[in-house]
């Protein structure tokens, strides 16, 4: 068993995607994942975490780029009064990221200005579509494991409500 305590009255938000504060992003960090995440330790390696593996940013004709990520099989969500435990989905992914995305439910809506989120051709394939191509080191942060890069499953963020995060 591992306990580890702190002052609760210090934590603004649950919400990954507004989570700024040293208090918030303690907590949020030993509850959600991103689709890669910083390899332990460093700060400029990345690991695939929700991702079976790391992507590769593909050039499309019309100039944008496209990275492509499959989602692990059997990620499970965690279970709460408000929702039971689910398989995460693509659509989770989708969700998550246009919260992310979107200037009224979350903190950092402008790191992903210009990027739209689908599900890809396979059960289990999520699309990251760029209007502006960007390299690795420049992608890989905001999918990852900090910030706007949580992943937050729709179902229970709903059945919580965006007030039961705060």
């Amino acid at each position: 068993t591992l306990r580890i305590a702190m002052n609760t009255s210090d934590i603004s938000t649950l919400d990954p995607h507004f989570a700024s504060g040293t208090q918030d992003r303690a907590t949020v960090d030993m509850i959600f994942n991103g689709l890669v995440r910083f390899v332990p330790g460093t700060s400029d390696e990345f690991e695939a975490d929700l991702a079976e593996e790391l992507p590769e940013g593909e050039e499309n004709d019309d100039g944008t780029q496209t990275w492509t990520f499959t989602l692990k099989e059997g990620v499970m969500t965690h279970s709460s009064e408000a929702a039971e435990s689910a398989e995460l989905t693509v659509d989770d992914l989708v969700f998550s990221f246009e919260k992310a995305a979107n200037p009224d439910t979350s903190a950092y809506a402008g790191d992903y200005e210009g990027w739209s989120f689908s599900a890809g051709e396979g059960e289990r394939e999520f699309q990251i579509t760029l209007e502006d191509p960007v390299s690795p080191a420049l992608f890989l942060p905001k999918v990852a494991n900090y910030s706007g890069g949580y992943i937050i499953p729709q179902a229970p963020y709903e059945a919580i409500g965006a007030d039961g995060f705060i």
